[in-house]
């Protein structure tokens, strides 16, 4: 608590500033998130792909990527039809995962932080929420797979389907979809704050040359120390 309330009194002596380094970070972060956010899909296709065997019940399937956008490509017969067509499906996109932005945004307006800190936490921060990304995308991939194809025709289902597994994995979709995003960022900025103000808040007796005890082995006045 003693962390959380050094950071509580630093944001209020500093609210203006953390506001405009929150507004500037945010803009800046989502900069850079639409120029990488293509080289991101890719790595989330990778994924996939390597997570095909164990998810796709459709022969032939594939995975692309167009722009920021992770596809699945699933070769079907429509009713009615002898050749084979292209069933295409949307199972990660980048203008949903705004939470990347936000949460780079908000470690870099924090107060207090010095350079080492916001890096460590940007690291574990990005890194965890990238779990939950790929999470995510590949409930998206069983998701459709499960749900009925309408393209043409009455709807049918993909081989593979069940409706119990549809009711379970529907579930877990629409909580990434509606809570996910802004949950984790929430949560995983929370966890952050209390880690590493906890470690802030333990380093006040640390001697300015001695290691710092956020265990980055740099010295405190280096570290932690330079806020």
């Amino acid at each position: 608590m003693a962390g959380f309330s050094g950071f509580l009194r630093r944001l209020r002596a500093e609210r203006r500033r953390v506001l405009l380094r929150f507004t500037l970070g945010l803009a800046g972060a989502s900069l850079a998130w639409l120029a990488l956010a293509p080289v991101y899909a890719w790595g989330l296709a990778a994924v996939a792909r390597a997570a095909a065997p164990l998810l796709e019940n459709t022969s032939g399937a594939y995975y692309a990527v167009e722009g920021s956008r992770v596809l699945v490509h699933r070769p079907v017969r429509l009713p009615g039809q002898a050749q084979m067509r292209d069933v295409v499906y949307t199972v990660w996109l980048a203008s949903g995962a705004f939470g990347l932005p936000v949460l780079a945004a908000l470690i870099l307006a924090t107060p207090g932080w010095s350079g080492g800190t916001r890096a460590r936490a940007l690291g574990w921060g990005l890194g965890l929420l990238t779990i939950t990304q790929i999470a995510s995308m590949l409930v998206s991939v069983d998701f459709w797979q499960q749900m009925p194809v309408t393209v043409q025709g009455p709807a049918f289902y993909l081989s593979g389907h069940s409706a119990r597994r549809l009711q379970v994995i529907s579930a877990i979709y629409y909580f990434f979809e509606i809570m996910g995003r802004g949950f984790f960022v929430l949560v995983l900025y929370v966890a952050l704050l209390g880690f590493l103000e906890t470690r802030r808040a333990a380093g006040r007796g640390v001697g300015r040359n001695a290691k710092c005890p956020c265990g980055s082995g740099r010295k405190f006045k280096h570290c932690c120390g330079t806020g």
